[in-house]
C-alpha cells in the first residue's frame, strides 16, 4: 500500500526507482505514555546519501523520542491502475533498512551503466512478532528489470509509458552535472 490512505498496489505492478533520490536522515517520535497516549513524529530530517552528518541536536527525551536513523527513496509507477503515480519510500525499521541496502547494492552493482533505474516488483514477506503479539511486514523490492533515463527498459528495449523520474541535471545543456562518489556501505 502507499499513502495515508493505504492504497493498495496492483499486483505485479512495475515501479522505477530514481537512485540519484538515495537519501539518509533521522525521525524522532514520541513515546505515547510520555506523550498524552499519543505516537506523534517529533521531527525529522533528511538529506542526500552523500551527506554524513548526524542527527540533530534537538532532545525530544521529555516526550520520550529519541533520533532513530532512517533511509529512502522515491518511486514512480510504470504500468497498471497506478502509472504514473509518484511515491516515497522511508523506513527506520530494521526490514525497511535491509529493503533499502538491498536496492542500493543493486545500483552498485548494477549490469549497465547507462541503465541505472531498477524496476522493481513491491513485495512484502512478514513475521509475528512475539513481545508484540502482532504481525510484522518487511517490504521488498524485487528488481525486474533496469531503466535508462528516457524509460528505455535494458531487457526489451521498450519505452515506458509513464513519466521519467526527475533527475538532477544541469539548468543548460553547457552546465555538466555534478558527480557524487558512494561511500561504501
Amino acid at each position: 500500500t502507499y499513502g495515508v490512505d493505504n492504497t493498495p498496489i496492483e499486483e505485479n505492478s512495475r515501479w522505477s526507482i530514481n537512485p540519484v533520490s538515495f537519501k539518509r536522515g533521522y525521525a524522532n517520535w514520541a513515546t505515547p505514555s510520555m506523550n498524552n497516549g499519543k505516537r506523534e513524529k517529533l521531527g525529522e530530517v533528511m538529506v542526500p546519501i552523500t551527506d554524513q552528518s548526524g542527527p540533530p541536536d534537538i532532545d525530544h527525551s521529555t516526550k520520550g523520542g529519541s533520533w532513530q536513523e532512517q533511509f529512502g527513496f522515491d518511486l514512480v509507477c510504470l504500468d497498471g491502475e497506478d502509472a504514473g503515480e509518484k511515491v516515497q519510500f522511508i523506513a527506520s525499521s530494521h526490514g525497511g533498512k535491509s529493503a533499502f541496502d538491498n536496492v542500493y547494492q543493486a545500483v552498485v552493482n548494477r549490469p549497465d551503466k547507462e541503465h541505472c533505474f531498477p524496476v522493481v516488483i513491491l513485495g512484502f514477506s512478514s513475521y509475528k512478532n512475539k513481545n508484540w503479539n502482532k504481525t510484522i511486514y518487511v517490504p521488498e523490492f524485487e528488481v525486474k528489470d533496469w531503466s535508462d533515463m528516457e524509460n528505455h527498459m535494458l531487457s526489451a528495449g521498450k519505452s515506458s509509458e509513464a513519466a521519467t523520474l526527475p533527475v538532477n541535471a544541469p539548468e543548460n545543456d553547457n552546465e555538466e552535472t555534478p558527480r557524487r562518489r558512494r561511500r561504501a556501505v
